[in-house]
Formats: C-alpha cells, structure tokens, sequence
C-alpha cells in the first residue's frame, strides 16, 4: 500500500481516504475518493481501490494528455466519469454472473474527455477514419490496455458503445482483456 501511495503522490493525484466499504460481497478495505489527476479533474469523484487509482492517474498522465495534445492539440480539462463504485453483479445477462469489478471499486466508465476550449469529445463508435477524434480515441483506447487489465468500449457489446470501461481485474497469467 506504502509504494501506491509514493505513486499517487508523483501523479498529483488529488484524492481523500474513504471508510471500508462492506456492503455484502461488495466492498474495499481502503478506497480512495479520486477528484483529479494534476490539472485534470474528474466531472464526478470516482471512488477507486488504490490499483485501480495508480492505473487511473498513470493512463491520464501518459496517454490521454500527450494524446489529446498530439491529435487534437489542445490540453485536457476534464474526464467525464460515468461510474465507478456501485454494487452490482456484471452485465452480461448471465443469471449466476459474478460480481462487477465496479462492485470492488476496481473499475470506473469514463465516458467523454473535455479540452481546454471547453469542447467535449465523447466516447463513441468513430467511423470516420480521417478524424482527429477518432485517432485520439483510439490512442487512448490502446494505452489503457497497457495499464489495465480489462478495457471495453464502443464496439465491445450495446452496453459499452458511450464508454471506455477500464478495470484492473486480476487474471492468471497476467491475462488482459482488451476489446
């Protein structure tokens, strides 16, 4: 926990300790209220084990500011924040499904990325080749599976078509699902 906390702090990442979360199955020993990262704020606090946190502050830091200055030259201002803690099983219509990675506070859905000309540029599927936004998002699409260990998003499945869903589920074998 000791190095995670160094690592936040490098990251500028702006947050406050929250109690344990226990609500059933449901839960973190030590989740973390996530406001910003540097000058980039979240448009909702995401509430985030410290893993989840690290990997948040990392992929903001080195993927999407460098990206949304390279394709779309402008600084980023703000992460829409669809959601991030909430107790739920996962969506995929399976009656026996296991718990969200959101339920651990293990996941947050960023939905959109506003620049510092207060444009927002969404999530979304992209089908213009040419488009700055669509090279922009599909850099940082591919950098958060660096840093993640699950990404879903437009072209996954109907549920994550306005949403980069991001988590740090553990698999065996260092297994990534990135789709």
């Amino acid at each position: 926990f000791v190095p995670e906390v160094a690592e936040l702090a490098r990251l500028d990442v702006a947050y406050t300790r929250l109690p344990a979360i226990a609500e059933g199955e449901c839960g973190n020993a030590r989740p973390l209220k996530v406001t910003a990262i540097g000058a980039v704020t979240l448009s909702a606090p995401a509430t985030l084990g410290c893993d989840a946190a690290v990997a948040l502050g990392r992929w903001t830091d080195d993927v999407v500011v460098p990206s949304a200055v390279l394709h779309l030259a402008q600084a980023v201002t703000v992460l829409d924040i669809g959601s991030s803690y909430v107790c739920r099983a996962r969506r995929n219509g399976r009656s026996n499904a296991r718990l969200s990675e959101h339920a651990l506070a293990n996941a947050v859905d960023v939905s959109a990325v506003r620049l510092e000309d207060g444009t927002r540029v969404p999530i979304e599927p992209r089908t213009n080749s040419a488009a700055p936004e669509r090279a922009f998002q599909a850099a940082i699409r591919g950098g958060a599976c660096a840093l993640f260990t699950t990404v879903l998003g437009p072209g996954t499945n109907a549920l994550h078509a306005d949403h980069l869903h991001l988590d740090r589920a553990y698999r065996r074998g260092g297994y990534r699902l990135c789709q």
